[in-house]
């Protein structure tokens, strides 16, 4: 099929051999593997495809195996003996910002503006119940069923609720000052019952039996404070995958760093004049995630930069300090316990190695520190090469000009 690559791609649904792709302004592609070929597409321009509006949040395939689709105008359900989308009538308009099926294969549908709704799905839709929920907006934006099967609710701006199944209320369990954040993204449950929740201002960690909260963001090492919708994944052995605008964060909730162990620094940004070095880049001197390099190699013309560091550790009970040297130019350590970046303004030209050091108490240096290699080459006519070719050039031009004078006074001393 002669179609455009889709691009601003908003989620993803693989379904057999195919890649259903759900784009922000361009309707919906149909990728198959085998070929490696887009055979589909649908948009509200081609009037049989079934679908009014373009804007495509989220998919979701039950397990009666129909495909559902949130847009930015209704939920829609793909008919595959017509190969088109049916709008469903009872949520014909509005944001649909995610689609969740429970245990119990209850379908519920949470959108921007419009509440909550919920359906039991049998191939057909038999009846639409909206809840309403109590001492809040209706912008809402995931939904989490836990293995106590209890539904979480996650808002924008009203915080974490609770469904209870047996009188059909909510109440709310935290508020958006308990986390100083505004908007609730994702919701996942680890092997231990805990809950981690990513926000607009960092990663929450809770406790739903004790109702311990902990808030984790850039102090604690991870690499931004601003999530993303829709973007969260568990691994079959546990792992954990969050979204952010800055990438994405994966960790195991088993092998967080105890109190007792000693704390590994990681670099975890690379600037040039205050600007952020992506691998992807024309000349940059990342070939690979700074988190996996040892070794950078700069131009003389790129030794001004800029270098974040951070250790993966979630623990906000205790002041971290660092210590810090750059060896080929500092002679002593620096310690500090301040914003976890070094500056460096033009460097000159040499070798050097940068070594970090965490601890969690000043004058305490346990561990081994993490260190990176930086190379700054010399401009070329400061080179070795460089030299010999003035010398050369000298030489010649010498023994050029020797060569003219005497050719010079021969031809006058024949004149005589």
């Amino acid at each position: 099929m002669d179609v455009p690559y889709p691009k601003n791609i908003q989620c993803l649904l693989v379904d057999k051999n195919m890649i259903w792709i759900g784009t922000f302004d361009s309707g919906i592609y149909l990728f198959d593997l085998k070929s490696q070929n887009i055979i589909n597409h649908f948009c509200s321009e081609n009037t049989g495809s079934g679908l009014l509006v373009n804007g495509i949040v989220c998919f979701r395939k039950t397990s009666f195996n129909e495909i559902l689709v949130g847009t930015m105008g209704g939920l829609y359900r793909y008919v595959e003996s017509k190969n088109r989308f049916e709008i469903v009538p009872q949520l014909d308009w509005g944001l649909v910002h995610s689609i969740y099926e429970d245990l119990d294969h209850t379908l519920w549908v949470v959108t921007m503006g419009r509440g909550l709704f919920t359906f039991k799905y049998n191939g057909i839709h038999e009846k639409i119940t909206v809840k309403t929920m109590p001492f809040i907006s209706n912008y809402i934006t995931t939904i989490f069923e836990d293995s106590r099967k209890r539904l979480w609710i996650g808002t924008e701006g009203n915080g974490l609720f609770l469904y209870d199944r047996t009188d059909g209320t909510f109440t709310q369990t935290l508020s958006k000052l308990d986390y100083s954040g505004q908007i609730i993204y994702q919701i996942i449950e680890d092997a231990t019952g805990m809950l981690w929740v990513t926000t607009s201002n960092g990663l929450l960690h809770y406790d739903p039996e004790q109702k311990a909260l902990s808030r984790f963001t850039t102090l604690n090492g991870l690499p931004i404070d601003q999530f993303n919708y829709n973007s969260g994944y568990q691994d079959r052995i546990g792992n954990i995958y969050f979204g952010s605008l800055k990438g994405m964060i994966a960790f195991s909730p088993e092998n967080f760093i105890k109190a007792s162990e000693p704390l590994k620094v990681f670099f975890t940004g690379f600037q040039l004049f205050n600007k952020e070095i992506e691998t992807y880049q024309p000349d940059s001197p990342l070939k690979q995630s700074i988190i996996f390099t040892d070794k950078i190699t700069l131009r003389y013309d790129q030794s001004t930069f800029s270098i974040d560091f951070a250790i993966p550790t979630y623990s906000i009970s205790q002041d971290v300090w660092y210590r810090y040297k750059l060896e080929g130019l500092d002679h002593e350590w620096i310690v500090s316990q301040g914003p976890k970046k070094l500056y460096y303004t033009k460097l000159p030209p040499g070798k050097y190695t940068l070594r970090v050091q965490a601890s969690r108490e000043s004058g305490t240096w346990t561990g081994e520190a993490s260190s990176l290699a930086i190379i700054v080459k010399p401009p070329f006519w400061s080179m070795p090469f460089a030299y010999f070719l003035y010398v050369l050039i000298i030489f010649t031009t010498f023994t050029w000009f020797s060569s003219d004078t005497e050719e010079n006074s021969k031809e006058k001393n024949d004149i005589r």
